[in-house]
């Protein structure tokens, strides 16, 4: 396809000056997360770490050490490391190599997303004005979406440049049906398939292209329906040679054991498998949720309002040089807008076109016939430009400040008494990193746990713990986007644990909130606040961090909770006990009776179905329904070793032991039936788990009931036996099998 007209010298100084400006903000901070005063390297994004550290250990294609994504940037980097030296050390032993092999992958990243500028400068060239495809060229090279994932090598900006290109190869088959642009076509496809598996969907765009091309109506239409053999033999085998594992051992891409696996990425992806990172996405809708939050977040509002001007323009004029395009961002859209997880980077591959689709639509807004309104569509169009322009300038501004992780930490070695007790958190995104465990005593809180026993805990139980778990903290270190974000996010799931950390992160929950860090992109001394934003376009470079420290009297903050969460709707505590009044009374119709009125109300609570199923047990009627509904949580949770233990509490505090001692035996049960799960970490924490619940029970008053949790618990793990032998009364064998 020939380009509608020649470049001329204006359009020339503007793509280069475009150019210029997108190196500019691409390299901005690249070196960004190397700590000089303790000569460390924080990342601060694990899919990052993921693929580098994959790459370093890539031995043989045939058996990967990831499926979630494509193998190509793996290879890329691979290459560029042992050309560069830097790949004798696979397991980065040296924070100076770590942050060398790192900074390595950060230029191949911005040069990649570099290259999607021009890329989609040529792009528009195909078919619009050279000024028009300048105008697109800008808006890519100044939406922070862009500018975000050209800091970090993942493999969305080189997914969005593989994409780009085979557009721009599968644009050049509308105009020829030579077989080399079909083998071109093939190989770019294969490129991006080979980066991320989603690359599949640009095969149809490339028989849209070529269908637009035949002449369905002449003799030879029905050679051609086999004339694209080159486009797949050749998407075909730059997949295999790239990733071989895909013919030799293609259970691989099903297998569900690790964060990294395919089948296990799609499962959380879709909604199937509930993590704490996806906690964010819950109540969000299908498709509406990209317009009304991640593409102003990701562009800013006045440009995803061209964006979205542009794409129904195009849309009401839909051309044969369109089509391909909108069948792309139709097919992509309707494959990434109806997933659970809905994190902002999905959209780059959209940007290219979308960019392109807006930029159309302000090249024929100026066209307007009337001078006057001509002038007003000129001055709204600038002015979402310039917004545009100033919003990427900002958010490249965050890589050349430190990291407010970075910060909190060096204002915890200023401020806080070295040996202070430290709690931080679990997960992607903690401040371990940032907090010298040589000085402080770092404890870790283990919030987590209360994600995997969903379902299992009431809120008087999770209190409990919670409390507990906050004892020992002097001082607490959390980023927002970690667990604060995501558990307040949905209060109806983890009533106690969202309330907890909103609490907390107002200073109400015993501890004084001292200081809080946080970057925000800023222009001349503007900010542009987005504490609202997703939570994965905030973690990776400017999260919110909170140092709390704790109060010289606690207690009575602690009392006001517990009276608060007692109020709290989501909260089921209150309809339990009136549910464990009807058990203990021995109404066990009306508490069978009770029992759909409280599961509709708190769906997610499964407690319920083993009262339902013991009170049937009891009233003569077996209810293996109820039975399965209560075990239901153990397939959709990572880690079970900790369910029963809750479980069996909240029954406790509910003073029904019988129940406990259900709950700890069906763990058991569930220990020997999914053995591998559990390690001896896991079993002695199960045990532990046990050992408390019998504690709190004999507090109850309930000995016979205590005695035998405190059986169980050796059941499960017997080297915890010695802990326990004083509180076995005389007579009671610790194998005892009465549980």
């Amino acid at each position: 396809m020939h380009f509608a007209n020649e470049l001329k010298r204006p359009d020339a100084v503007a793509l280069a000056w475009c150019m210029a400006f997108a190196a500019a903000l691409l390299l901005a901070g690249l070196t960004r997360g190397w700590d000089e005063s303790g000569a460390r390297f924080h990342g601060f994004h694990p899919d990052e770490d993921t693929v580098v550290r994959a790459a370093l250990a890539l031995d043989s294609p045939f058996v990967p050490p990831i499926t979630n994504y494509g193998l190509l940037p793996l290879y890329i980097l691979r290459v560029a490391l042992e050309l560069a030296g830097l790949a004798d050390d696979p397991d980065l032993t040296s924070p100076e190599r770590e942050y060398a092999v790192f900074m390595l992958a950060r230029t191949l990243a911005a040069l990649a997303s570099w290259a999607t500028v021009w890329l989609v400068f040529l792009l528009g060239r195909m078919y619009c004005s050279a000024k028009a495809a300048v105008l697109a060229a800008l808006l890519v090279a100044a939406a922070p979406i862009a500018i975000q994932q050209g800091h970090f090598y993942t493999v969305d900006g080189l997914f969005a440049t593989c994409n780009t290109a085979a557009l721009v190869a599968m644009l050049r088959v509308l105009d020829s049906r030579a077989r080399k642009d079909l083998w071109l076509c093939g190989l770019l496809i294969g490129l991006a398939i080979s980066v991320r598996h989603i690359g599949l969907l640009l095969l149809p765009v490339l028989v849209c292209c070529y269908a637009l091309n035949v002449n369905w109506r002449g003799s030879g239409r029905f050679r051609a329906v086999f004339a694209l053999w080159p486009a797949i033999l050749a998407t075909c085998a730059t997949v295999l040679v790239l990733q071989p594992y895909m013919l030799t051992s293609p259970g691989l891409l099903l297998r569900v054991r690790l964060g990294t696996d395919f089948y296990y990425a799609v499962k959380v992806a879709r909604g199937e498998l509930l993590r704490t990172w996806s906690l964010a996405d819950y109540h969000t809708a299908p498709y509406l949720y990209h317009w009304t939050s991640l593409w102003p977040d990701g562009v800013g509002w006045p440009v995803a309002a061209l964006l979205a001007a542009g794409l129904v323009y195009g849309v009401a004029r839909a051309n044969r040089q369109t089509l391909p395009l909108l069948l792309w961002a139709g097919i992509y859209f309707a494959a990434v807008g109806k997933l659970h997880t809905k994190h902002i980077r999905y959209l780059l591959p959209l940007l290219p076109v979308l960019a392109l689709l807006a930029a159309v639509f302000i090249a024929a807004l100026l066209r307007h016939r009337r001078i006057a309104v001509r002038g007003v569509l000129v001055a709204l169009c600038g002015a979402a430009m310039l917004y545009g322009i100033a919003y990427g300038s900002a958010f490249a501004s965050i890589y050349t400040r430190e990291d407010s992780r970075i910060t909190a930490g060096r204002w915890i070695e200023r401020h806080v008494p070295p040996g202070s007790a430290i709690c931080v958190e679990s997960g992607a995104f903690n401040l371990r990193g940032v907090v010298d465990g040589s000085v402080y005593r770092l404890s870790a809180m283990r919030l987590n746990d209360f994600f995997d026993q969903q379902g299992y805990l009431t809120c008087g139980a999770a209190a409990d713990e919670l409390e507990r778990r906050l004892a020992p903290c002097d001082y607490i270190a959390i980023a927002d986007v970690n667990r604060l974000r995501p558990f307040t996010h949905v209060p109806d799931l983890f009533p106690a644990t969202a309330s907890c950390y909103r609490h907390l992160a107002e200073g109400h929950l015993g501890f004084d909130r001292v200081d809080r860090f946080k970057n925000y992109p800023t222009l001349f001394g503007v900010e542009f606040r987005d504490d609202d934003a997703e939570v994965s376009f905030l973690s990776f470079d400017h999260p919110a961090v909170f140092v709390l420290r704790r109060k010289n009297h606690p207690e009575r903050d602690f009392s006001d909770w517990r009276c608060a969460l007692a109020l709290d709707e989501y909260c089921v505590d209150r309809e339990l006990n009136a549910l464990a009044a009807d058990l203990d009374a021995g109404q066990y119709q009306r508490a069978i009776d009770r029992v759909p009125l409280v599961a509709s109300q708190y769906p997610s609570t499964l407690l319920v179905h083993l009262m339902a199923a013991y009170a049937g047990d009891r009233a003569g009627e077996r209810r293996p329904e109820s039975l399965r509904a209560y075990r239901s949580g153990y397939s959709r949770q990572r880690f079970t070793h900790g369910i029963p233990g809750a479980a069996a509490m909240s029954f406790a505090k509910l003073g029904l032991g019988e129940l406990s001692v259900l709950a700890l035996a069906d763990g058991l049960k569930l220990k020997d039936v999914r053995a591998v799960d559990y390690t001896p970490r896991r079993i002695e924490a199960m045990a532990r788990s046990y050992l408390a619940v019998g504690d709190t029970l004999l507090a109850k008053g309930d000995s016979e009931s205590a005695r035998l949790a405190w059986a169980a618990a050796i059941r499960a793990d017997p080297t915890i036996a010695p802990d326990i032998r004083d509180r076995l009364a005389p007579g009671q064998r610790a194998d005892s099998d009465s549980p």
